[in-house]
């Protein structure tokens, strides 16, 4: 099926937006182990959550394709150990980003997905990571740190100063 370029663009910005996030993560790992307020997640859980999002509605489009792609947790027994190496953890969004895209891309059609098209279903993916980075933004203010620098982070979703107005 078709995926519109403006949603392929949109998810290749939120891939940046996540690696922004995981860059700033690898100056200091220990932020990994820091809980939200109500200790419901650690911000590695956080990320689990995003790439195993990913993954499970990915399943619904092309289970055989995408059930291959890596966790970032085991179980053990009723316990989830997280993944807290920022290395893999990057490796792991990049594979799960790149595999669903493609996926949606050959895709025949929406498969056992609930949504309209895979343009909406891709977008949902979008929304849901940055429901969650927002999350670990204030786990991290919460904790007394910052965030990624906002320029940075932001980048390519600020509008081309040189073209308002023009």
């Amino acid at each position: 099926m078709n995926i519109s370029p403006v949603v392929k663009e949109a998810w290749r910005i939120n891939d940046e937006m996540n690696r922004v996030l995981l860059e700033h993560l690898k100056l200091n790992p220990e932020l990994l182990y820091l809980q939200t307020p109500d200790k419901n997640w650690s911000v590695a859980g956080y990320l689990a959550h995003l790439a195993g999002s990913k993954k499970w509605w990915g399943t619904h489009l092309h289970e055989s394709e995408v059930t291959a792609l890596a966790d970032l947790y085991q179980t053990q027994g009723e316990s989830f150990i997280i993944e807290k190496n920022i290395e893999k953890i990057q490796e792991i969004f990049d594979q799960t980003s790149q595999v669903i895209l493609g996926t949606a891309e050959k895709a025949p059609n929406k498969g056992r997905l609930p949504y309209a098209s895979l343009d909406l279903y891709l977008m949902h993916m979008i929304v849901h990571d940055a429901h969650h980075r927002g999350q670990i933004f204030l786990t991290l203010r919460t904790a007394g740190y910052a965030p990624p620098d906002e320029d940075t982070f932001w980048g390519e979703w600020w509008p081309d100063q040189t073209a308002i107005g023009s």
